[in-house]
């Protein structure tokens, strides 16, 4: 269930398990990481008691299974990406964020198609495969149209056998249309920042702007996954 104000998260029942509740003991820790290296993955109570550690040794074990799970699905591969910021307008006043409105001291542009272009060039003769495109909240209606133009050019881009073969993105949220559209225009991830989860804090550090919408923000994977983009980054 969504609350119009503060979204699915129950804030009060989480404030009520940090209060209330003791750090769990040795036995049941290795419980919960047994059943981990099952890798069918583990139920939210036992996130739970996971992040309720506070014994050193026992979060190192903890991050000694992680990463163990890690490398048997993964493998040791690590995968990187080039950022490529095309606009730094923004309506938003994010305390954190040097994009932020309010801020007078930095230029503000939006890079054109041909010089998208340039900087793709630029990266795959540098042998980069991935970006990630990062623009601004501040396109206003027109940010989707620009976005796709800006993917449609960055994979047109071909230099011998050099090419930027995933376009992953992080733009504002979008209806489940649009992002039917970002889907439609072969994006890899789409990414979102949320900075936190919780809703005071939230409302502190976002003082105008769009994204002071707490739950359009914090609902936006799920209009990102009803529209079929299967791959999300939070």
């Amino acid at each position: 269930m969504i609350d119009n104000e503060t979204g699915f998260i129950n804030h009060s029942q989480i404030l009520h398990v940090l209060k209330n509740t003791k750090s769990p003991e040795v036995g049941e820790v290795e419980d919960i990481l047994t059943h981990a290296l099952e890798m069918k993955g583990i139920s939210p109570r036992e996130t739970e008691r996971l992040l309720m550690v506070e014994d050193r040794e026992m979060i190192d074990e903890i991050c000694r299974t992680a990463n163990q799970i890690k490398e048997e699905i993964y493998g040791k591969r690590l995968v990187l990406f080039a950022p490529l910021y095309v606009s730094n307008l923004c309506k938003n006043d994010c305390l954190y964020c040097g994009f932020r409105i309010t801020n007078t001291a930095i230029s503000r542009r939006t890079l054109t198609l041909d010089e998208i272009r340039k900087e793709t060039e630029n990266l795959v003769s540098q042998g980069h495969k991935r970006v990630l495109l990062v623009s601004g909240e501040g396109l206003g209606e027109s940010a989707l149209d620009y976005s796709i133009k800006a993917i449609e050019t960055i994979y047109d881009v071909k230099i011998g056998n050099g090419e930027i073969r995933r376009i992953n993105i992080n733009i504002a949220p979008l209806s489940v249309e649009g992002f039917r559209r970002l889907k439609a225009a072969k994006i890899g991830t789409y990414q979102l920042f949320q900075e936190t989860y919780h809703y005071d804090t939230y409302q502190k550090m976002h003082r105008s702007g769009p994204k002071a919408d707490y739950v359009n923000h914090l609902t936006a994977m799920d209009r990102a996954m009803e529209a079929g983009i299967d791959d999300v980054g939070v």
